[in-house]
């Protein structure tokens, strides 16, 4: 995951669309700091950052830099 920090990222969250906190599948993100099993991150378009356990993120794959 560490190798993720700073990079714009598409994720799959498993939980319920619903309960997601980034609308969008897959949801657009920048993962901003790893403390695992947290990781932060904010969606790319607006919205505070916020941490989830690694445990809700059922895919995430990093496409670029900031």
């Amino acid at each position: 995951m560490e190798n993720l920090i700073g990079k714009k990222c598409s994720c799959e969250f498993d939980m319920p669309s619903a309960e997601w906190p980034v609308p969008g599948f897959p949801a657009w993100v920048e993962v901003l700091a790893v403390s695992m099993p947290m990781v932060e991150m904010r969606s790319q378009f607006s919205g505070s950052p916020f941490w989830i356990n690694v445990s809700k993120i059922a895919r995430i794959w990093g496409y670029g830099s900031k």
